[in-house]
């Protein structure tokens, strides 16, 4: 009983950081359909470093994507791109697009953009992608 109480308490630990930065209030462009489809699967999958920086250099998340069914096919995709208020924005892109063949639904299409946000943002360059924005500023 102690061990399965110990390795609920491990993961559980394991799993905080990552829902510590679900829920960063993430500066952000994207549309409120969008905005819907990712408050519903917990918020923004940034990491709290990711966060820290957005704050630290008063950058926004821009987001573009969308989730369809498409001939039966779940279809998600997602582009983000780091920017400032003032429309600079960067080259620098994080892309992905996730598909399935499982059962065709919208709620099934908004986890496979779900998905692809999660690989968009880990397929950018943070730190290229801020210091673009942040020399372009200046």
């Amino acid at each position: 009983m102690k061990s399965v109480l110990k390795r609920c308490l491990i993961a559980a630990s394991i799993s905080f950081p990552f829902h510590a930065a679900m829920a960063c209030n993430v500066p952000n462009s994207a549309t409120d359909s969008l905005r819907q489809k990712i408050a519903a699967q917990g918020g923004f999958p940034i990491s709290d470093a990711q966060c820290a920086l957005l704050k630290q250099k008063h950058l926004e998340l821009f987001v573009d994507g969308d989730a369809t069914v498409l001939n039966g096919v779940n279809v998600g995709w997602a582009v983000v791109r780091l920017g400032n208020s003032q429309g600079v924005v960067s080259d620098r892109t994080g892309i992905s697009t996730w598909v399935n063949t499982g059962l065709a639904s919208q709620d099934n299409a908004d986890t496979q953009f779900y998905s692809s946000l999660k690989g968009a943002v880990n397929s950018l360059d943070w730190k290229a992608a801020a210091e673009q924005v942040t020399s372009r500023a200046d």
